[in-house]
């Protein structure tokens, strides 16, 4: 009787024990681009997380300004992100600066300073 619980008390310990694993990049073969992509990634950049984008569609510039001026506004307060590269931030500096146009609120000229911006 006492070898049964000693021994029933080692499988409930090794049961608590166990832990599971997965990692679909087990099941790439090694020499695949994917693979070395991931290993690389891993060991080089493994503190900043993945790179990620955001694409816009539908968007027309004038009149939705406000709203990707207060996207990029929460993305760049989020403490989630490591760094943010938004073209907005940069295109509101160069207006900002260029044609002292306040908050970007002459839509009228939009165009001609995403022309001069990008040029």
């Amino acid at each position: 009787m006492l070898v049964t619980t000693c021994l029933f008390g080692v499988c409930i310990w090794g049961n608590v024990e166990l832990r599971q694993e997965f990692d679909p990049v087990w099941f790439l073969p090694t020499d695949s681009y994917l693979f070395k992509y991931i290993f690389a990634r891993e060991e080089y950049f493994n503190e900043t997380g993945a790179r990620g984008f955001i694409f816009l569609q539908n968007v027309t510039l004038p009149e939705n300004l406000p709203q990707v001026d207060e996207l990029v506004s929460k993305l760049q307060t989020s403490n989630q992100l490591h760094s943010i590269d938004a073209w907005y931030s940069e295109f509101k500096t160069y207006v900002n600066l260029n044609f002292k146009a306040g908050k970007l609120k002459a839509f009228l000229n939009i165009y001609v300073w995403c022309h001069f911006f990008v040029s």
